[in-house]
């Protein structure tokens, strides 16, 4: 049976297509489908993390630890290893880790090289809020699960939180985004929605012979922020997403027979 887009993909995705700035490009029908069935699959309500993780430097990484213990068995890759020394050790798990700015490990910059491994080289690969900070974004995301024979874990963070701040106090987020007065040594480059990335990754995981087995969307929340926890029950599952979720946590594993429907964590 062919399949229809939905509304939303419709409104959301096909639309954007008409811009001028698409002219060139369009999305491929094939893994549009992949969009709607995620949005039926995952929600951000029923996958929502509230507590935070110590230590602070590697708190994403423990939250990997907690929610996705399966995939960091066998060799594990880690792109973006800040704080490398402490990772292995943390995850009880031996690590491959890479990272431009990182002065302890092999020279490597992403935005002028591919990464320096073999296809399907390791069984996990950790890419953990790296990707907004390459230029080519859609060539990287590739490329990392290129390197993975099994799972990709992806973090990313949801720009939009900020916004209605920065409009109210007539401010932006310079440290990661505006025009600074000096060119920075390393920023966001991209400003993306939660719902931004639930449809980049359902698609383009599709594309690449992956599904996107599991997602937590983290809102570290303090005492004082529990009210919001508490007025969002009221809002539209799009505002709760956009509005309130600080970070988008995914597991891309190769696709299998029935993996969607028997594997989702």
């Amino acid at each position: 049976m062919a399949y229809t887009p939905s509304r939303y993909v419709k409104s959301k995705i096909l639309k954007m297509f008409e811009n001028h700035h698409y002219f060139n490009v369009q999305p491929d029908p094939r893994f549009l489908e992949a969009i709607d069935r995620g949005r039926e699959r995952f929600n951000a309500r029923n996958r929502s993390e509230f507590h935070r993780f110590f230590p602070k430097d590697i708190s994403r990484y423990m939250l990997v630890k907690e929610h996705f213990p399966q995939v960091l068995k066998g060799s594990v890759a880690d792109i973006g290893s800040r704080e490398f020394e402490k990772i292995s050790s943390a995850l009880g798990v031996s690590v491959t880790g890479i990272d431009k700015n990182n002065t302890t490990l092999a020279s490597f910059d992403w935005d002028k090289e591919p990464l320096p491994f073999s296809n399907k080289q390791f069984d996990t690969v950790l890419c953990l809020d790296t990707l907004e900070h390459i230029t080519d974004f859609h060539t990287a995301f590739a490329d990392l699960l290129r390197i993975a024979k099994s799972n990709v874990v992806i973090s990313l963070p949801n720009c939009w939180r900020r916004t209605p701040k920065d409009i109210l106090t007539a401010s932006s987020t310079r440290e990661s985004y505006g025009l600074p007065v000096e060119k920075p040594f390393d920023r966001h480059r991209w400003y993306m929605s939660t719902e931004d990335i639930e449809d980049f990754m359902f698609y383009n995981a599709k594309k690449n012979g992956f599904v996107v087995s599991g997602l937590i969307y983290h809102t570290p929340t303090p005492l004082w922020r529990h009210w919001l926890l508490a007025l969002s029950r009221f809002i539209s599952n799009r505002y709760y997403k956009n509005l309130v979720v600080t970070t988008l946590f995914i597991v891309l594993s190769r696709d299998a027979l029935n993996r969607e429907e028997q594997n989702v964590v």
